[in-house]
């Protein structure tokens, strides 16, 4: 028998505490300035906590030397170092501020890396320590560049700072840090009075130079050869992965091929120290006084104060692997679209890009391999993504844009049918490409910006339909171009459907909103399904609008199974039985509910289509509801949606791969199609087994409800 738990009564030493105090008087960190705690307060930052109970550990850090950058280092202690190093860096790239991870490093100081430059005259181990000095100095500069790239993609605002990442340096700069690491350069005479030291500009290829003549000097002086091994497999992978980086700065200047042979050289790299794990090493006060907290005053930062436990080495290492391998995989997709692939490849990649966990970092360069400097994947102008939509959506040749091209050489006014057909075309391309930007930020945030921004491209279905006759009238009569507006209303509703779903991912909907989340998405793919049928009769998109249709198909069959299992099973509503909780039920609540979470599902999709705004009707939904409620076969209706959406997803696995735009990174959707039948087949194996048993016992449709247990309320959306 347990036993009863035992109470402490903790306000005699809150009391003692408060005793200590006057009126008006506040307990504050030193840290923490009072105008930095009350804009916490504010805004409910859990940071306000940050340090308040760090005490004791700062008493300890008390009990540490003072840093000395001068220390001779063992080549124990020099691994020991770099390791602690690579945990702050990937901690950093997770998103974590630089002053809470990497520069609390006391290495990373400009006095610190000046006095490493520094090597004793006498021969012998004096020397050699000086050497390994050395190493751990090319070390510190191929961190601090690998980090200012990083820093400085993450800059661009391509994601969102305070949101993905954190920018502050802390009073540092990056270049500061390195010009530390070289001695000064003399004063020109041409300077005037007054004007201020400019800094030394350390390059990437002398931070290369800097780490090939550590990784030398290893390779030559080495004694333990465990210990040089490690040294120079963390030397050579420090090399790839600088050259790498740098080269990802600017696609328009480097091909895939060679991107792709250096994360290469960094993923055989890191699986060779993966799998020589070195032995354990106690490091010495000295070498935790470099990564102390109290060992030094601390940092400037306009952010409060707070400290972050550094990734585990193993982590750490993960972490740094699973980056470079989603940097292979946008060089991947950069390679294909330069040797043909088209738009179904890109977006399919980023569908299943958005669905994966990934540094802020990975997903900045992603934006910038995707367009850079005006042009697509650093080969290719934008409009070449509008030409590839549209043939693989409506089955419109790519000819059809350079004959516009052509025509638009003769035309003299700025209203000409080319001119104004071509520009139509370029602001598909923007809004396509803003489109794979979206899929880049956070989940959250993505379906926000899709919520916000769809109208825009329902503007584009409108301007098609407006352009259709200078279509007809400037270009030969093909049946393809008028289903341009189609196409955009395919992409239109797609992006829709998944910004609706993907709440579930969010935990957006409560179980009281099942039943409605699955109505509306319903009649969403519905409408969906029936423009990609339309899209498959009269176009030549081939394959993928196939595929596509198929898997909308599947879709709709399962929202109409998940919708009569919500129905089966009412989720319980909490009541609370304290009268302060208690409210009077407003009998329009539900409906304002209703109205309030579908509210944003408006607009128009075309003068030929019938708009969203009837998509999410109130009325509607009670009605079929109220009609769905008094049906007794409701499992028998779950069941064979179950059924129709394996046969959909079946068929849409025996497309070919490549078809489908998955030939990059498959994965994903072989998961969530496996994980869709799964799904289906367990739950129409259930229901098949209770209805049978039901009607061996007794017939009723409360008999049936009871012994169904229904342990997936929704289907797995996204994997």
């Amino acid at each position: 028998m347990a036993q009863a738990a035992t109470f402490v009564d903790a306000r005699p030493l809150l009391e003692a505490a408060l005793a200590d105090l006057a009126p008006g008087q506040l307990i504050h960190d030193d840290r923490v300035s009072l105008m930095d705690l009350m804009s916490a307060v504010e805004i409910m930052d859990p940071r306000t906590d940050s340090f308040l109970a760090l005490k004791q550990g700062r008493e300890k850090e008390q009990e540490l030397p003072p840093f000395n950058p001068a220390h001779e280092l063992l080549p124990e202690e020099l691994l020991w170092i770099l390791d602690e190093l690579l945990r702050l860096e990937t901690t950093f790239q997770d998103g974590h501020p630089l002053a809470s991870t990497l520069f609390t490093c006391h290495y990373l100081r400009p006095a610190a890396l000046a006095s490493l430059s520094f090597a004793p005259d006498s021969l012998g181990d004096a020397q050699r320590l000086a050497g390994f000095r050395a190493v751990l100095r090319a070390m510190l500069l191929g961190v601090i560049k690998s980090t200012e790239i990083i820093w400085e993609e993450l800059a661009k605002g391509q994601v969102y700072e305070h949101e993905d990442v954190h920018l502050g340096m802390a009073s540092l700069e990056f270049s500061t840090l390195l010009a530390a690491c070289y001695p000064p350069e003399p004063v020109s005479r041409l300077r005037m009075p007054g004007q201020a030291d400019t800094p030394r500009i350390v390059t990437v290829d002398e931070v290369l130079h800097a780490l090939s003549e550590a990784l030398a000097w290893v390779m030559e002086q080495g004694k333990d050869e465990s210990l040089k091994l490690a040294l120079m497999n963390r030397l050579t992978l420090r090399i790839n992965l600088v050259y790498g980086l740098a080269l990802l700065t600017s696609p328009p200047h480097t091909s895939p091929e060679v991107v792709s042979s250096y994360l290469a050289l960094v993923s055989e790299g890191i699986t060779a120290l993966s799998a020589t794990p070195l032995p354990s090493f106690e490091p010495s006060l000295q070498l935790l006084a470099a990564f102390a907290l109290g060992t030094t005053a601390p940092l400037p930062s306009p952010q409060p104060a707070r400290e972050i436990p550094p990734f585990p080495i193993k982590q750490a290492w993960k972490s740094l692997e699973k980056l470079t391998l989603d940097l292979e995989s946008a060089v991947k997709l950069w390679e294909l679209w330069t040797k043909g692939a088209g738009w179904s490849e890109v977006r399919e990649y980023h569908v299943a890009l958005s669905r994966r966990d990934m540094t802020p970092y990975a997903r900045s360069a992603h934006q910038t391999i995707t367009c850079a400097s005006r042009t697509l994947f650093a080969s290719s102008a934008t409009i070449a993504l509008s030409s590839s939509f549209f043939e693989v959506l409506a089955g419109v040749p790519p000819s059809t844009w350079s004959t516009l091209a052509s025509i638009r050489e003769g035309e003299s006014t700025w209203d000409a049918p080319a001119r104004k057909l071509l520009g139509f075309a370029e602001r598909v391309s923007a809004q396509l490409v803003a489109n794979l930007s979206i899929r880049c930020q956070n989940r959250a945030r993505a379906r926000r910006l899709v919520v916000k921004g769809f109208k825009q491209l329902a503007q584009l279905v409108e301007e098609a339909e407006d352009l259709q006759s200078r279509l007809e009238d400037t270009l030969p009569p093909t049946p393809s171009l008028k289903l341009l507006p189609t196409a955009l209303r395919a992409l239109l509703l797609t992006e829709l459907l998944e910004a609706l779903l993907s709440g579930f991912d969010l935990h957006l909907y409560d179980g009281e909103e099942w039943t409605r989340v699955w109505w509306v998405a319903e009649r969403l793919v519905e409408r969906l399904q029936d423009v990609l049928e339309q899209l498959r009769r009269q176009g030549d998109g081939g394959s993928y609008v196939e595929a596509k249709s198929l898997e909308a198909k599947g879709l709709r069959a399962m929202c109409q199974a998940s919708l009569r299992m919500a129905l089966l099973f009412p989720p319980v509503v909490p009541k609370f039985g304290s009268p302060v909780l208690a409210f009077d039920y407003a009998e329009d609540r539900d409906q304002k509910r209703f109205e309030k979470r579908f509210g944003w599902l408006k607009g128009s999709l075309g003068a030929t289509e019938l708009p969203l705004d009837g998509l999410a009707s109130w009325e509607e939904f009670t009605a079929e509801l109220s009609k769905l409620g008094e049906s007794s076969n409701k499992i028998e209706e779950a069941s064979q949606s179950y059924q129709a959406a394996i046969a959909a997803f079946t068929a849409f696995g025996a497309i070919p791969l490549a078809a489908r735009g998955c030939s990059n990174k498959p994965e994903h959707q072989l998961k969530w199609v496996a994980s869709i039948r799964r799904t289906s087949f367990a739950n129409s194996n259930l229901l098949g087994t209770v209805a049978r048993q039901a009607a061996a016992s007794v017939d009723t449709p409360q008999a049936r409800e009871e012994d169904v247990h229904w342990d997936c309320p929704w289907f797995p959306i996204w994997v």
